[in-house]
């Protein structure tokens, strides 16, 4: 019974997508992917999800770092865009964490 609701509840899961992202190039190195859900506020960040996960992977595969140019929000039909670049760990545009520092006054 509970595999059963289970598979159900994966099948409602995956009928929501309607594609798998695809990426596709838009320039010498610039790359962009969508994902696409359901339209809804969970169905946009499955489509997130989904989205950022292929970009990372693809430049995983080519031994390379995911680093995000710009992204793009479709509510209407829960779509999200990524447009990015791979680059080479030493390269100065890999955007690195900034660190917060004390703020200069107390209250």
């Amino acid at each position: 019974m509970r595999g059963a609701v289970l598979a159900m509840a994966l099948m409602a899961v995956g009928a929501g997508c309607s594609t798998q992202p695809a990426i596709h190039s838009e320039a010498e190195d610039v790359y962009a992917v969508s994902g696409r859900f359901t339209s809804s506020v969970p169905g946009l960040l499955i489509a997130q999800n989904a989205a950022l996960d292929e970009a990372q992977a693809f430049c995983r595969e080519k031994g390379l770092r995911f680093s995000q140019l710009q992204d793009q929000v479709r509510p209407g039909d829960a779509t999200y865009t990524v447009r990015f670049r791979c680059l080479a760990a030493t390269d100065p545009r890999v955007q690195r964490p900034t660190v917060n520092q004390a703020p200069d006054q107390m209250f």
